[in-house]
């Protein structure tokens, strides 16, 4: 068997976690005709592949009747259960009664980018109680899906921004709200890197949760103004910041 073409590869329409294939397979005269195709993927930089060989050959997969079955205008599938927003590797085989032919050429494919909000940077505010906060805000993914509710986290990455401990301070914010999360400055250490990351929920049929984006980490200096010890009253400016 000769190798199929490279695959075309989109993000399923209707879950973040699945990306649509499609491909071709040029017969080859005086050979057994094709009787399946096996499918393989990988996330990107990684070296183990998972194989799916079960795409057996139907007349279903010829609908029109210009069709040569089993050699088709087009085959497609749709590969289910991958890491949203995270690239994948694909390749497709074909096999004839004779057994596996090569691999074609690899198709990338990031299932569920667009499904990952923007965050923008880090800035100073204040909360509802009046109190000195950093804050960060972000805009809702480009996808048609919908979003249940998105998850922000904080964490503290030490004097130099590149210390950066576990995430935690989660916050849930309503979908339908201010895309916005604060982070009081009576939690806040003087010089000390901070940074945020957001994902959108979405519901279980079409995939669950997305993948994170997180800001820029930015380095905060607390102002402790007329009233030691009291962050009712400081301010907060920030020094250069490091990319995520």
């Amino acid at each position: 068997m000769i190798a199929p073409s490279e695959p075309s590869a989109t993000e399923d329409t209707d879950n973040i976690r699945s990306a649509n294939l499609e491909w071709t397979l040029t017969r080859e005269t005086g050979k057994p005709d094709v009787t399946e195709f096996s499918i393989r993927w990988r996330q990107s930089g990684t070296t183990s592949w998972r194989t799916d060989s079960s795409i057996t050959l139907t007349e279903a997969n010829c609908p029109s009747t210009d069709d040569d079955y089993p050699y088709c205008s087009g085959y497609d599938y749709t590969l289910p259960n991958l890491t949203t927003g995270v690239e994948h590797e694909i390749q497709i085989q074909a096999e004839n009664r004779y057994g596996p032919g090569p691999w074609s050429e690899s198709k990338t494919v990031t299932p569920g980018a667009s499904f990952i909000p923007s965050i923008g940077d880090i800035v100073a505010g204040s909360d509802s109680s009046s109190r000195a906060t950093i804050q960060v805000t972000w805009s809702a993914p480009s996808r048609s899906l919908a979003v249940t509710n998105y998850l922000v986290q904080w964490r503290s990455c030490g004097s130099s921004g590149y210390s950066c401990g576990s995430w935690g301070s989660s916050q849930t914010v309503a979908a339908t709200g201010s895309l916005e999360s604060f982070f009081p400055a009576t939690s806040l250490r003087d010089g000390i890197y901070y940074q945020a990351r957001v994902r959108a929920n979405g519901t279980s049929s079409s995939g669950g949760n997305g993948a994170y984006d997180e800001s820029a980490r930015f380095p905060v200096k607390i102002d402790d103004n007329d009233t030691p010890n009291d962050r009712m009253d400081d301010s907060i400016t920030f020094g250069d910041s490091i990319a995520s």
